[in-house]
């Protein structure tokens, strides 16, 4: 299971844990993997925000390969008003610099 552009990614993480996985179906949505999780269908790699979707017979292990992140991306509209945009990107320009 995974999304397409993160599929070679996930094939290399779990060639280092010593097995190759064999792709029976592809979600995009998390609610819809986890799901699939749940029926049995296979494993998943996700996102750990995703562990806040619980069904059953569903267990999530932080992954301790260090390599095992994905770049976030942020979208805005360029001219909004919201205070609060301003003081998020000043942030994570300050915390991209460290």
């Amino acid at each position: 299971m995974g999304v397409r552009k993160s599929g070679a990614r996930s094939q290399e993480l779990c060639s280092k844990a010593g097995f190759r996985p064999r792709m029976v179906q592809e979600a995009r949505d998390a609610s819809t993997i986890v799901g699939l999780v749940s029926a049995g269908v296979g494993l998943a790699i996700v996102p750990s925000g995703t562990e806040s979707i619980r069904l059953e017979g569903v267990v999530y292990q932080r992954l301790r390969e260090k390599s095992a992140v994905s770049a976030l991306h942020l979208g805005y509209r360029e001219a909004d008003p919201n205070p609060y945009l301003g003081l998020l990107l000043k942030q994570l320009r300050r915390s991209a610099r460290v």
